[in-house]
């Protein structure tokens, strides 16, 4: 993914997530956003209040994440140095929006990073081990999508994440979109209680 050059004319939210959106379609292909668009139908017509991602690199999804509106927005990386450059246009809309923003500079394997949201995007490191990990870890706590960018790029990607799907019995994909890079987005059909995965013999 590239580095976007963001203006210093640039003040709001709104101008600068569209400044880097055209520069990454610019530079990947149109289709390489479309995660973008599952992200904005899941915080605005499928009705979800909360969002969290694992992977903000510069902060492109987390804006469009963020101009939804939603009540609470987190985001997790290993490295923020990116994100923080802009930190002061993404905390002020936040602010004047009552969006609750929070940052987290850590692996997003470690349990310091779990916390309930709605929408769960992962776009961190893409290997099989990690997702493996991250959904593991992550996927008690998120309420009803899972979104994973670059799973046709990476199908060990999407790979791990029919697995997950078929041992869980929580889970299920709602869309694996084929174009450019491609994500898998999964919906939850069902919560078991830990007494009722012990009884099934879910293990993941």
């Amino acid at each position: 993914m590239i580095q976007a050059k963001i203006p210093d004319t640039i003040t709001t939210l709104d101008e600068w997530y569209e400044s880097v959106k055209a520069q990454q379609r610019e530079a990947h292909g149109h289709d390489y956003c479309a995660h973008h668009d599952a992200i904005i139908s899941a915080l605005t017509e499928m009705k979800c209040k909360s969002y969290k991602e694992l992977g903000t690199h510069q902060g492109a999804t987390a804006a469009a994440a963020l101009l939804c509106r939603p009540t609470s927005v987190v985001l997790v990386d290993r490295s923020l140095e990116l994100y923080k450059k802009s930190k002061k246009i993404f905390d002020d809309y936040a602010t004047e929006n009552n969006i609750r923003l929070q940052i987290l500079e850590s692996d997003s394997t470690r349990k310091e990073t779990v916390s309930n949201a709605d929408v769960l995007l992962i776009d961190s490191k893409h290997t099989y081990g990690h997702i493996s990990k991250e959904l593991k870890l992550h996927h008690a706590s998120i309420n009803k999508y899972i979104i994973a960018h670059d799973t046709v790029s990476k199908p060990e990607l999407h790979k791990a994440l029919l697995e997950f799907c078929e041992k869980t019995d929580e889970w299920k994909i709602l869309r694996y979109y084929t174009s450019n890079v491609g994500y898998t987005m999964l919906k939850r059909h069902k919560r078991y209680t830990i007494l009722e995965r012990k009884e099934k013999g879910i293990v993941i």
